[in-house]
């Protein structure tokens, strides 16, 4: 299969630690199991969230710490939605690990 990467669209808000829970909470693609392991795990008051969504559909939203973005812009989580996506994503981060973008850098191990 074939994931074409054309017209990705990225939604980029701040939001609160609550709404984020809010928002897993309404998730429907998520499994109970997954829900349960994003919302007890411990995250920063505020984050950034980037989502990239292809033909509505949501490919994979990445977090950043809002505090401490000057510190280092790292991804704090990623959250997939799309396994193809994820795929192609290991590939790059692999291929081009100092030159890939931040994004792609949550992908290589640590």
């Amino acid at each position: 299969p074939n994931l074409d990467v054309n017209n990705i669209i990225w939604d980029i808000f701040l939001l609160s630690n609550s709404d984020l829970k809010k928002v897993i909470r309404k998730e429907t693609t998520f499994s109970d199991e997954y829900k349960y392991e994003l919302l007890l795990s411990p995250c920063p008051k505020y984050l950034w969230s980037a989502t990239a969504t292809k033909n509505g559909e949501k490919i994979v939203t990445f977090l950043f710490d809002a505090t401490d973005i000057e510190q280092g812009l790292k991804v704090f989580r990623k959250i997939p939605y799309n396994n193809l996506f994820e795929i192609y994503a290991m590939t790059i981060a692999k291929l081009l690990p100092p030159l890939c973008p931040i994004m792609f850098q949550a992908y290589l191990p640590e």
